[in-house]
Formats: C-alpha cells, sequence, structure tokens
C-alpha cells in the first residue's frame, strides 16, 4: 500500500518557542531555539547561536514575555546553525531507517525548502 507523509519533519518553528498556545500565540513568545537543540546537542546548541540571532532577539522583544511577531525574519531559520543541525540529523536518521523498512519515496519535510545557510559548519556523521 503507498505511504506517504504530509507535513512531515523537524518541529515547526513555533515549537522551538517558549508558548504551548497554537501556532498565533506561540509565535509571539521566546524562542528557546538552543533550549531545545540542546537535547541533542548539549552545550554545543548554545555555542552555535550566533550574534545576529541574539541580536534579533533582543530586537523582537516588547516586555513582559512578549515578542514581535517573527516570520518575515524567523530566527529558527536565519542564524540558527543549531537548528540547522537539528534538520539534519532528523533528516538524515529518518530518511535511513524508513528506506530499511522499505519505504523509499514520500517524504517531504516542510522545513526542507527553506532555513538553510549558504555556507555551514558540518556536523559529524
Amino acid at each position: 500500500m503507498p505511504f506517504f507523509c504530509v507535513e512531515f519533519g523537524c518541529p515547526l518553528q513555533v515549537s522551538y518557542h517558549r508558548g504551548r498556545d497554537g501556532y498565533d500565540n506561540s509565535i509571539n513568545t521566546e524562542p528557546w531555539n538552543a533550549e531545545f537543540c540542546a537535547i541533542y546537542f548539549g552545550n554545543q546548541a548554545y555555542t552555535l547561536e550566533t550574534p545576529q540571532y541574539r541580536e534579533l532577539i533582543r530586537n523582537l522583544f516588547q516586555g513582559s514575555q512578549t515578542y514581535a511577531r517573527s516570520l518575515q525574519s524567523n530566527p529558527t531559520e536565519i542564524h540558527a546553525p543549531n537548528v540547522q543541525q537539528l534538520q539534519e540529523l532528523f533528516i538524515r536518521n529518518t530518511w535511513r531507517s524508513w528506506r530499511t523498512m522499505g519505504n523509499t519515496a514520500g517524504m517531504i519535510p516542510w522545513e526542507n525548502g527553506h532555513g538553510w545557510a549558504a555556507s555551514r559548519t558540518p556536523t559529524k556523521k
């Protein structure tokens, strides 16, 4: 039987935010890229935060745990090598396991079309 996953992939950008009240409300909360990536990469997730990312977060802060909507300059996609490493880990390992089970197609990760830097530090395989 054919199998096709829709909207399958790494967590969506709001999954890296503090808020847990739906997409529209969560996007206006504090981004926690490093905190979530540290689950997989430990302290390296914090050292991978770029100065541009930290400046963007500072500029988005509005006060009282509220942040400006950051869709146009999404901090999980721009200046976020730790998130890119998590995507790389997920895609590589998930696709390998799926191929092992005989599924050679049908995977279209929603984060695969955007959010990748032109050059980044490779990870150990």
